[in-house]
């Protein structure tokens, strides 16, 4: 899949739920022109394997596309997280800034969960951001994770563990 395609809505917080699942290292352009204003993204990502410019250009492509959130999950993804702040900052040196997380230590599905449950943007684009992106690259099991929880989150969140 090429272009985010909407699975759900999230009543909290009143945020449509797209996927996008990716083969390479690279977002296509017009993957996010179906969805409106700004959004979160949840980046299912291996560090290991991505390299520093790929990225870099990811987190510019996010950027101009209206992500204003990214949590970040994966294999070093605080690596993942540190490269993007670090062009969000180059960019916008005043800011504002994207907000940005990692997520090491939890199931892709409890990234998931604080993605859409958790994740609120700096107040600049809190009236704008009506969106959630599940972005799964190069690996068709989150594909499947994200597609699962997107598509309807209250059956799917009812299977994590309560802490």
């Amino acid at each position: 899949m090429s272009i985010a395609k909407r699975l759900g809505h999230s009543e909290f917080g009143s945020r449509d739920l797209y996927a996008l699942h990716l083969r390479h290292y690279e977002i296509p352009e017009g993957a996010f022109r179906e969805i409106t204003g700004h959004f979160i993204a949840c980046l299912a990502i291996d560090g290991t394997e991505a390299t520093d410019d790929e990225i870099k250009t990811i987190a510019l492509d996010l950027f101009r596309a209206g992500c204003a959130y990214i949590c970040c999950w994966g294999e070093e993804c605080e690596r993942v997280n540190d490269l993007i702040d670090l062009e969000d900052l180059a960019i916008h040196p005043t800011g504002p800034w994207k907000i940005s997380t990692w997520q090491n230590d939890v199931p892709l599905s409890e990234a998931l969960w604080f993605s859409i449950n958790s994740a609120w943007p700096d107040p600049t684009f809190i009236e704008t951001t009506h969106a959630v992106v599940g972005i799964s690259f190069r690996n068709p099991d989150w594909s499947d994770i994200i597609s699962e929880a997107f598509s309807d989150p209250i059956k799917f969140f009812q299977h994590i563990p309560k802490k």
